[in-house]
């Protein structure tokens, strides 16, 4: 069992090895997807491309967590279409990108065309597995209850390697789930997402 800090590293080496692969990160509004990230960021990468699909990232928040000196590129999208083009301007630059959430304009675009939304959540989803050979993609993805699987469940567990983050009874504490089995307990706090101990 590890704790704290060990956790980050422990966490790229099984899910990133060589800074490679695609991982997301799903659960219910305030489970800590977005903190998640961020600290991600800070622990284990100088440079990133962040792609935002809900809205303005909260810079206070981002302050907090990764304090004033930062490499982070930000793309604001707002339909499926610019997140096919940022995610086509974002492919083998050797940074991480991030997909903060990945299904929120999925979700959306779906009730009004299925066949096309589906199709270009395949093809964004088929483009960052490409490139998490080379360099590593992680994402989130919306829920809207606790224990709920995320819309486009099917595609996003056929390209990435899926995690959930549940909040347990305190809001500020929550668990880490692989498979339904769970693999790490965390904390929100002012600096981040911090790790209370991690089995794997």
């Amino acid at each position: 069992m590890k704790k704290g800090k060990d956790c980050w590293n422990a966490f790229a080496s099984v899910f990133f090895p060589n800074k490679k692969g695609y991982v997301t990160i799903y659960g219910e509004a305030g489970s800590g997807k977005t903190t998640f990230c961020l600290t991600f960021i800070k622990n284990l990468f100088n440079k990133a491309i962040y792609i935002n699909t809900e809205g303005s990232v909260n810079k206070e928040r981002l302050l907090q967590i990764l304090g004033e000196n930062f490499d982070i590129m930000f793309i604001d999208v707002f339909s499926e279409w610019e997140l096919l083009q940022a995610v086509l301007r974002s492919l083998y630059k050797d940074v991480l990108i991030v997909v903060d959430s990945i299904n929120y304009l999925y979700r959306l675009s779906f009730s009004q065309n299925e066949d096309i939304s589906s199709k270009l959540f395949m093809l964004i989803n088929s483009l960052l597995k490409e490139n998490s050979k080379l360099s590593p993609v992680l994402s989130t993805a919306q829920v809207y209850l606790e224990g709920d699987i995320p819309s486009g469940y099917n595609i996003l567990s056929h390209y990435s390697t899926l995690l959930r983050l549940s909040k347990g009874s305190s809001r500020s504490e929550g668990e880490v789930l692989l498979d339904d089995i769970i693999v790490g307990r965390y904390t929100i706090k002012n600096e981040g997402f911090e790790w209370i101990y991690c089995e794997y």
